[in-house]
């Protein structure tokens, strides 16, 4: 239920050609004359070909940067700036709020670690930066610890989040009037990946990330790709936006994402995005051979905030 039902995705092609070579497999062995069995076993013998001739030249070569430099190239637009006239300026470094997510789940830790009817049933989850009433804070959500402890609160769903404030280290666990029923920890229906899925079976999903609106209400995002190639080189296209507590979801272009949702995509993803576009941009031989012109980010990045933004800082 929790593959992409669509003709770009090669997850939908492996799983059909599997099901028909055990359907053919099936037949053979249920077989009650010479001649079935022998146009079954050539049936088989033909499935066999046409499905290593996919494995190897579609997913294989035909998927490749090798021969598709120029769409993994062109999946971002990169514009030149300037970093004094773009990259805001902070006079005291003490409010640049600079915490790793390992940090902010021991501090958060200790913010449940009192609650026990919490702890013993949930766990934080990683950490996302967001920008909450003006602030850069870092936001998780709780999960639920194994499927047990699922089954046993599914009717009340996750009770709260955890915010830490990078700034003063400080944790705050936020409980919620109506639990968060739909989870990355749930089971079944109430799975956010299962039920993004049955409300959009079509959609390529990217990244994952909890974010807060400007009331406090959680949701997650699932950022949506499009195949440039045969199945790979996806790029983004849009942004499916929903209520964990209700489940209420909404796809949205890139252009029509609503302006509280502060991180759209990873930091990771952006740059992969980006060292695709320095390495490929004037072909992949190049890249391989004499690497004019070719860039790549910093492994370590950044974010940042500009105005009710949270952006990718990288060199």
């Amino acid at each position: 239920m929790c593959l992409p039902a669509t003709m770009t995705s090669s997850t939908f092609w492996n799983l059909l050609f599997i099901s028909v070579f055990a359907g053919l497999t099936i037949s053979y062995k249920g077989a009650k004359n010479d001649n079935v069995a022998y146009v079954t076993t050539r049936a088989m013998l033909v499935g066999a070909t046409f499905l290593t001739f996919y494995v190897v030249v579609c997913q294989t070569f035909m998927s490749s940067k090798a021969f598709n430099a120029p769409a993994y190239a062109n999946r971002i637009t990169v514009e030149e700036g300037s970093f004094e006239e773009d990259i805001p300026t902070v006079s005291d470094l003490k409010k640049i709020p600079l915490m790793d997510s390992d940090t902010a789940y021991m501090i958060g830790n200790r913010a449940i670690g009192e609650l026990t009817d919490v702890v013993s049933q949930f766990r934080p989850a990683g950490y996302a930066t967001i920008i909450d009433n003006g602030k850069v804070v870092k936001v998780a959500p709780l999960l639920y610890n194994s499927y047990w402890k699922w089954k046993s609160n599914k009717h009340n769903g996750v009770p709260g989040y955890v915010i830490v404030d990078p700034e003063t280290g400080e944790a705050q666990y936020v409980k919620l009037e109506t639990g968060m029923k739909y989870s990355p920890s749930a089971f079944f229906e109430q799975d956010v990946v299962r039920h993004a899925r049955t409300n959009f079976p079509n959609k390529h999903f990217g990244n994952r990330i909890f974010q807060l609106d400007d009331a406090g209400t959680p949701y997650w995002t699932i950022m949506t790709e499009t195949p440039q190639t045969l199945f790979s080189a996806k790029k983004p296209d849009g942004l499916i936006i929903m209520n964990a507590i209700t489940g209420e979801c909404e796809w949205y272009e890139i252009s029509d994402i609503p302006e509280w949702i502060d991180l759209a995509i990873e930091g990771k993803d952006v740059i992969k995005l980006y060292n695709d576009y320095g390495r490929l941009q004037q072909g992949y031989w190049n890249s391989v051979l004499a690497q004019r012109g070719c860039t790549k980010a910093t492994n370590d990045y950044g974010y940042i905030a500009i105005g009710n933004d949270i952006c990718i800082s990288s060199i």
